[in-house]
């Protein structure tokens, strides 16, 4: 038997064995191993490229899994802003598909009247800030979201990685929490005016029976003296 050994093009590790198995013992054992050297880097370059596919495969498998676990919307565009990967809560997010989602750009997803400099800003002086931007249904109902992009490169390829939430909920809970807030502060001041009269009623009132005291007092001592004249005056 002869063996030979095959490498990955890098010479880094052994991929594979290629053997030849003879029933009975050769002589010109240095033709043999000169076939397995001609054809040896041709099995190497085919068998490294399967591996390598099988690995891209895997990995790719992986990625998937990874991004379509995650809440958020996870997309990845070209630096013209057509989508080439998209994830699972994107797509429900969106009510497209997968397929219906990468046959679209950045710019189809917004909403009418919405300016298109969000996705410039996202991947020049926005990189990795949250930018607020109006989005639009499959069935045409609107969605606030913030989307945080950023500037990836792939095989010497830049790209746009975007992470999308919609926030649609949240804003409209910190409208309704502003709006109680200033009902409540109305209510407050509207109170505290209504205290303050009360009390400026009291205060006027008490100044009212502290002057009528104040009067009947004085005619009680004036009827007491004109009644003490009166007495001495018999005397």
């Amino acid at each position: 038997n002869v063996g030979y050994p095959l490498f990955s093009l890098d010479g880094e590790k052994v991929i594979g064995l290629m053997v030849s198995l003879f029933k009975k013992k050769i002589d010109q054992i240095d033709a043999v191993i000169a076939r397995f050297e001609l054809l040896g880097p041709r099995v190497e370059m085919e068998l490294d490229r399967l591996l390598l596919s099988s690995e891209l495969s895997d990995t790719e498998t992986t990625y998937k899994t990874v991004i379509n676990q995650i809440s958020e919307g996870v997309t990845i565009a070209d630096m013209e802003g057509n989508y080439i990967s998209v994830n699972a809560a994107f797509c429900r997010m969106s009510g497209y598909s997968e397929q219906e989602l990468l046959t679209k750009t950045v710019f189809d997803m917004k909403a009418e009247n919405q300016p298109h400099d969000s996705f410039y800003d996202s991947k020049e002086k926005s990189v990795g800030l949250p930018i607020r931007v109006n989005l639009q249904r499959k069935d045409g109902s609107e969605y606030l979201t913030e989307i945080i992009g950023d500037v990836i490169s792939i095989d010497n390829k830049q790209l746009v990685i975007g992470t999308i939430r919609d926030v649609t909920e949240k804003v409209n809970a910190e409208k309704e929490i502003a709006s109680l807030n200033k009902n409540l502060e109305l209510t407050v001041k509207e109170r505290t005016e209504e205290l303050n009269r009360t009390i400026d009623l009291k205060d006027l009132l008490l100044k009212e029976v502290t002057h009528r005291v104040k009067n009947n007092l004085q005619v009680i001592c004036s009827k007491k003296e004109r009644l003490k004249l009166k007495k001495v005056a018999r005397f």
